[in-house]
């Protein structure tokens, strides 16, 4: 299963893979038959697994972070956003302390999305870039029975080898990107 699963991706991704290439079950035990490749192949399928597998747990960070921010629950955002943090929108930048107190206030006083909300993406695009991830697409936030207007979004997203950490945020309406 190992085997047939890394040759599809491998051959999907233009590197060899040997005929006789015959993986244990363990693919950290696997001796690559062909001794001038097998090592720069084994170790591009696990950078391309490593990758994949962050970019998946990426987009269930990004789903809780837009959760969190429509619940108001200023300690999740906290933890995913930055230090350097940043929200820009056509009115502005705002820092994560200032989006934070923010939130805090209009959750204290009842104002903060009192009919919960939802965002949708409608596209979405993920680059990889040397340690940063960027994602860009369209999108519209439901609130109670209200649909928001579509808006053009980019996020910056850092993986520190343990955690996804968002850096940046900037939308504007879809017609006027930022």
């Amino acid at each position: 299963m190992w085997g047939s699963k890394l040759c599809a991706w491998t051959q999907a991704h233009i590197i060899s893979c040997p005929n006789s290439f015959r993986p244990q079950p363990d693919p950290l035990s696997m001796a690559p038959l062909d001794p001038l490749h097998g090592r720069l192949t084994l170790a591009l399928i696990f950078k391309g697994r490593d990758q994949s597998m962050h970019q998946d747990d990426l987009k269930q960070v990004r789903e809780n972070w837009y959760s969190a921010f429509f619940a108001g629950d200023v300690a999740h955002l906290a933890r995913v956003q930055a230090d350097n943090f940043t929200v820009t929108t056509e009115r502005g930048v705002q820092s994560k302390k200032s989006q934070i107190d923010a939130i805090s206030s209009a959750k204290r006083s009842g104002s903060w999305f009192p009919q919960g909300g939802q965002k949708y993406d409608t596209e979405l695009a993920i680059q990889n870039s040397s340690g940063s991830t960027t994602v860009t697409g369209q999108g519209y936030t439901i609130s109670g029975q209200s649909q928001g207007p579509v808006v053009a979004f980019s996020e910056n997203w850092e993986w520190d080898g343990t955690a996804w950490r968002v850096v940046s945020l900037s939308y504007s309406a879809a017609g006027n990107k930022n």
